[in-house]
């Protein structure tokens, strides 16, 4: 069931429907709070909204479940753009 909304919400995303993607992110979320896919997604849409706050909770929680590395490093690149930091996400030992 979180599973078929995150997929719809992502389809949503794809099509530019980031509110209606966003809503179904947020009922998975209703019925898993930890859901690493509805973190995500919801991350996602609020960094593409504009709305800088709501997407570095999301996905700093998002970060709390140890994802795979490629999301980790698009989540963590999402989140230095927040901060205003544009440096190479990648480069994190240096």
């Amino acid at each position: 069931f979180v599973g078929a909304m995150v997929g719809a919400g992502q389809s949503l995303r794809m099509l530019g429907r980031a509110e209606h993607g966003l809503r179904l992110a947020r009922q998975a979320l209703l019925v898993n709070k930890d859901d690493p896919d509805a973190l995500f997604l919801a991350g996602c849409l609020c960094y593409a909204r504009g709305e800088g706050h709501a997407a570095k909770v999301y996905l700093d929680r998002f970060l709390d479940t140890k994802p795979e590395i490629e999301a980790a490093i698009e989540a963590r690149g999402m989140l230095k753009a927040i901060e205003g930091d544009v440096s190479d996400v990648e480069d994190q030992d240096d």
